[in-house]
């Protein structure tokens, strides 16, 4: 190995993918990336933000606002995400009034803002 250990470390860096509670991914820094000339690459390997996903899933509903979107078609937008990660992500944006879901099923749809309230009778 042509690098000593002490010289390597700073260029790993440990990131929490959120899969499992224990689990982690080894992803190599920007700084090595920046060293070999391949930033974008990081960028495409490390992912988007949270933010970054809620606000492509935000868009997508605002646009298709007077059908819905079907979780199907929202798994598409983030396609390297797993179905389950992208639930979190809706039920994120339900619990803060962004989307609300209108059904229960897999025929359910998305709609923008908070859920309308229900009037008893």
């Amino acid at each position: 190995m042509c690098c000593e250990a002490s010289r390597t470390d700073s260029f790993v860096m440990y990131d929490d993918t959120g899969a499992l509670p224990n689990a982690r991914k080894l992803t190599l820094s920007r700084r090595y990336y920046t060293f070999v000339g391949r930033q974008g690459e990081y960028t495409r390997r490390r992912g988007l933000d949270r933010e970054t996903n809620k606000a492509l899933l935000r868009q997508h509903i605002e646009r298709n606002a007077r059908d819905g979107s079907p979780l199907g078609e929202l798994n598409q937008v983030l396609p390297g995400m797993k179905a389950s990660q992208v639930q979190n992500l809706l039920r994120e944006m339900k619990r803060d009034g962004i989307a609300h879901p209108a059904g229960k099923t897999k025929a359910a749809r998305w709609y923008p803002g908070p859920a309308p309230l229900e009037r008893h009778k």
